[in-house]
């Protein structure tokens, strides 16, 4: 499985190929956890020697990609802020302050 995945973080792809593959996988992993039970989320899952803490629910461990995705989220915001680049999040922000404030006036 490790083969697999490096292999296809080695292909080279376009950013439109790029950004469909992250919306295609990312609904593909939302329908996935659609289907899981509460029971079988709450059921402990025991982490490889020398991990802590040594169980997580399977919960937690669906948790722990969504962290995983923000972090690197935090990351890319912050290169864009060093290259002078306002992250779209912030622009989208700022674009409904703006329309509040014209509604106001």
């Amino acid at each position: 499985m490790v083969g697999q995945m490096q292999a296809e973080e080695a292909k080279l792809r376009t950013k439109a190929e790029l950004v469909e593959l992250l919306k295609s996988r990312g609904e593909e992993t939302a329908a996935w956890i659609d289907t899981l039970s509460d029971e079988f989320l709450a059921e402990p899952f025991t982490q490889p020697q020398g991990m802590t803490p040594p169980t997580k629910s399977r919960f937690e461990m669906i948790m722990s990609m969504k962290e995983h995705e923000m972090h690197h989220r935090g990351q890319l915001m912050l290169i864009e802020r060093m290259l002078g680049i306002t992250p779209h999040l912030t622009r989208q922000m700022q674009e409904r302050f703006a329309a509040r404030q014209q509604a106001r006036a």
